[in-house]
């Protein structure tokens, strides 16, 4: 944004103090389909818009597989009911959702689906952990920090590690420090690996 301004040429900043006519819809998603909806909204050439969110970080390795609460073997699952929110499953393994883990030489971390998804610990909505973000800002990367024997704790943006919070039965990036609710386990898929 500083940038922008210093070229003297329109921003679209998707983490804003102040909506303009139709910016809601962009600030909540941030996604390419609202940014297109507020550009056309607002008479302006989609063609000039410039997304500056892609990556740029050298990738040093990618992986497939699922990801586990490992206090209790839960498997990690998506409520597509509650806008995609990360919540450990009581039920079979192979329920977990499949992720790829695509880890940056700069020691950040992303999390997206097979469909294409990011993991984001929303700092707007009480730090939860959603898999709904289309693209990986920061709110969206991840430092991996590992414990040993293929467990490890997740630290989010704001620097609070991700928590299974029992009481309402989800994700959320709100502890200080890692205890067995804020560890972690990645069950890679073999046969997908593939080098960046």
């Amino acid at each position: 944004m500083l940038a922008t301004q210093d070229l003297n040429i329109s921003c679209v900043n998707a983490y804003t103090g102040l909506f303009p006519q139709g910016y809601l819809e962009l600030f909540n998603s941030a996604s390419l389909a609202d940014l297109s909806t507020w550009y056309h909204l607002n008479r302006s050439a989609g063609e000039k818009v410039q997304v500056i969110n892609q990556f740029t970080t050298p990738i040093e390795e990618v992986k497939f597989g699922k990801l586990f609460l490992k206090a209790e073997q839960l498997p990690l699952v998506l409520d597509k009911n509650v806008n995609g929110i990360l919540t450990p499953h009581f039920g079979a393994q192979q329920d977990a959702e499949e992720f790829i883990w695509i880890k940056f030489k700069d020691g950040k971390s992303v999390f997206q689906t097979v469909e294409g998804n990011f993991m984001c610990a929303d700092a707007s909505n009480m730090n939860t952990v959603f898999v709904n973000r289309e693209n990986a800002l920061d709110w969206e990367n991840f430092v991996v920090e590992s414990l040993g024997e293929n467990v490890f704790a997740l630290k989010a943006s704001t620097g609070m590690y991700l928590h299974f919070d029992k009481v309402q039965n989800k994700i959320i990036a709100n502890a200080n420090y890692v205890s067995d609710n804020e560890k972690f386990f990645f069950a890679e898929n073999p046969v997908k690996i593939q080098s960046p």
